[in-house]
């Protein structure tokens, strides 16, 4: 439980600051009422309010009798899905500006499946595809966003791709 308020104490500080962050955001045309830093500051104003509610329910939930002891074990943290999965989120980040976006996000998504739970190969490898597929076609495609290509060998494959879609 102390870990909890922990985790959502960090959390809090860092939306605070983004709220403080945001502020420095251009305007833009003043023709609208609500200006370009104001639709993030309301969404991360939001954010605050229902992290201060968390901490409170957590603080509240207590169990008579139960204490606020922090159990910190570098052990447990790390064997942790949840940390694990920040990991290969932030692997799957540096990786992507060089292996580009179809090799890196079929291993990504494909590790993280696993992670979550799916041993069955087939699946693994379909599931990752399809997803790769559909992300790739919904922003290439319909919103004419490009995606990352990658360097070297890479962006020789996924312009190889590319050319096949």
């Amino acid at each position: 439980m102390a870990s909890e308020l922990v985790f959502n104490g960090i959390l809090l500080l860092f939306t605070i600051y983004c709220f403080v962050i945001i502020g420095d955001l251009p305007d833009g045309t003043s023709t609208d009422t609500l200006t370009a830093s104001m639709y993030p500051r309301i969404i991360i104003g939001l954010l605050i309010v229902l992290f201060v509610s968390n901490m409170i329910n957590i603080y509240k939930n207590k169990k008579e009798g139960e204490t606020f002891k922090i159990d910190f074990s570098i052990e447990k943290i790390v064997k942790n899905k949840m940390f694990i999965g920040s990991v290969l989120l932030l692997i799957y980040t540096f990786a992507l500006d060089y292996t580009g976006f179809i090799i890196s996000s079929l291993v990504f998504f494909g590790a993280y499946s696993y992670l979550l739970g799916e041993r069955r190969v087939k699946i693994l490898i379909l599931s990752s595809l399809g997803s790769v597929i559909a992300i790739y076609i919904l922003f290439d495609s319909l919103l004419g966003i490009m995606l990352p290509r990658g360097t070297g060998i890479f962006r020789n494959f996924a312009l190889f791709i590319e050319s096949l879609i």
